[in-house]
């Protein structure tokens, strides 16, 4: 798995596009079905479904327009489409009541809207983080992973102390050594992508600027990649895996193992990328409020004018910035 994402990684943006969005919308379906019972749903199985495409669909579309900037009026009809369908699945979903079903009902529905509203916010960011560079998810979600990995082993070798207690298998020991090992890999990932950039984005002046200080009576040149790469280290050692705990908890919750069986041994999906949500949210944040430029700022407002507004309506948007300057 992990060598076809580090293949995708290498084509057009598109295919990753494509692959967030076949993960986010399997893994939609693993966190729905966890409230599914050997009677099945406690309302029609296809209002489940559109409830929760139109919801996650309605962010999907909000991202795309970024990367197919062309097809932005078709992707804001179809928001607009969704919306009204939205309404008459509600319609049709109080139409489902049932006496003595009610708390079963409501409770589906708040784990649809809650589910849907997440990971279509977690498709959305990790596009958006895409439309900004390869790196920024590529880099991200291998720190994860190999976080996942180390932390595994050291606890498997060395492990002793319990540090979840709904994840006994989890220990303080691996949760160190994981930290150790992502921290070598986040700095040799860091050093190949500025001697080779083996992938350009908006940032890459930004990232390549060097910091300048003395210390000890030495100068020192620190690329500020460096101290960016700190912060994405230190957040997939420290706090994605409680993305993690938490996943076990909700599993538990409804007396499952495992969000399902599409991975052989590892069970669903959903239990392999629990701790990448957090960290695509991360990296979505801290690239509009720590490396955002007002250079990328104006792009973006010039991007979504052009695309939003015609001739009259931009001419007359030049005019009052005129008056405003003058």
């Amino acid at each position: 798995m992990l060598g076809l994402f580090i293949f995708i990684s290498t084509k057009h943006v598109s295919y990753l596009v494509s692959l967030v969005v076949f993960l986010t919308l399997f893994i939609l379906k693993e966190i729905i079905s966890i409230a599914r019972t050997q009677q099945g749903y406690v309302c029609h199985i296809g209002i489940v479904i559109t409830f929760s495409l139109v919801i996650y669909n309605y962010y999907l579309f909000d991202a795309l327009t970024l990367i197919y900037p062309s097809m932005y009026n078709i992707f804001l009809a179809f928001k607009k489409v969704y919306f009204y369908i939205y309404l008459i699945c509600l319609i049709f979903f109080v139409c489902s009541f049932k006496p003595g079903k009610l708390k079963k009902q409501f409770s589906l529905f708040s784990l649809i809207h809650l589910a849907s509203y997440l990971v279509g916010n977690c498709c959305r960011s990790a596009i958006k983080n895409v439309g900004v560079g390869k790196f920024w998810l590529f880099f991200p979600s291998t720190l994860v992973i190999c976080n996942d990995i180390f932390a595994y082993i050291v606890g498997k070798l060395i492990g002793h102390t319990p540090l979840f207690r709904l994840s006994p298998k989890k220990t303080v020991e691996g949760y160190i050594g994981g930290f150790i090992f992502t921290l070598i890999y986040g700095y040799i990932f860091i050093y190949l992508q500025l001697k080779y950039t083996p992938f350009n984005d908006l940032y890459n002046e930004e990232i390549r600027r060097v910091l300048t200080f003395i210390f000890f009576n030495y100068k020192w040149h620190i690329p500020y990649i460096y101290l960016h790469g700190l912060s994405f280290i230190l957040m997939a050692s420290f706090v994605a895996p409680f993305s993690g705990f938490f996943a076990s908890a909700f599993k538990r919750t409804y007396g499952k193992k495992d969000f399902g069986n599409s991975i052989p041994g590892h069970g669903g999906l959903t239990d392999r990328f629990d701790c990448q949500c957090i960290m695509i949210f991360f990296t979505q944040v801290y690239l509009k409020s720590i490396l955002r430029t007002n250079e990328q700022a104006l792009e973006s407002y010039f991007h979504h004018i052009t695309n939003s507004f015609d001739n009259n309506d931009i001419l007359r948007l030049i005019n009052m910035l005129n008056n405003h300057i003058n």
